[in-house]
């Protein structure tokens, strides 16, 4: 299994749609932003060994100069080893998985998987993303109310890729003084609205990249040809 954040896990996502950023893209994303990612994409396909090393390596600065990005990196794995042992639970640590509909277009490496009964050996039932925010108050708002509304394409892609209907969000600080909310757990179920928004739009993207066209601004005639964005 390619750990996180290594070059072989790097690799595993390159030229792929991932539920961490692209798929906010793919759902919300102007033509503009959507052409950008087809053209990233087409790129991405063609690229050497060396070129993808070489972006690993950017992003992997990038990454360690973040203070943000930094702490996240430094507690993911302090924050899955509290969850199991706060509950005395086993987790997965979930392999990256390409979508069974279209494998070369998109992928997704939840932090972990969870099964029905807590051990290695029940069957897998919950998808689950973690999250370390650097800045405190973040923590402290989800406990007050819940998941943030950004993180919701997130959860529901790893249910989506997985072919899961539950999930799982952990948000964790081990600063907090409150030992007891150190970690907070959401339980998620699949938003089936979501599920078929997300898959008819995939196909209209998957349609234009096997195709080597484009987005369209769409015309309406009571805009007298004027593209409907303005």
């Amino acid at each position: 299994m390619a750990e996180q954040r290594t070059f072989k896990w790097f690799s595993d996502r390159w030229g792929k749609i991932t539920m961490s950023k692209r798929v906010d893209i793919l759902l919300n994303g102007h033509v503009h932003d959507l052409n950008n990612l087809l053209k990233t994409l087409y790129w991405e396909k063609q690229a050497s060994e060396d070129q993808i090393r070489a972006e690993f390596e950017r992003e992997t600065r990038i990454g360690d100069n973040s203070s943000a990005m930094s702490w996240g990196k430094r507690h993911e794995e302090e924050a899955i080893t509290h969850y199991e042992l706060t509950r005395n639970i086993q987790v997965i640590r979930a392999e990256f998985k390409v979508h069974h509909l279209w494998p070369d277009l998109v992928g997704d490496s939840t932090d972990f998987l969870e099964t029905d009964d807590g051990t290695l050996k029940g069957k897998i039932q919950y998808a689950c993303e973690v999250k370390c925010p650097f800045n405190p108050d973040n923590h402290k708002k989800t406990i007050r109310y819940g998941m943030a509304l950004w993180h919701h394409n997130q959860t529901q892609g790893h249910m989506e890729v997985h072919g899961l209907k539950e999930g799982k969000f952990v948000s964790y600080d081990p600063r907090h003084q409150i030992e007891e909310q150190q970690i907070y757990v959401q339980p998620i179920e699949v938003d089936l609205v979501w599920q078929q928004q997300f898959r008819e739009k995939m196909k209209i993207f998957n349609d234009h990249f096997h195709a080597g066209t484009k987005y369209e601004h769409q015309m309406t005639g009571a805009t007298d040809g004027i593209p409907s964005m303005f």
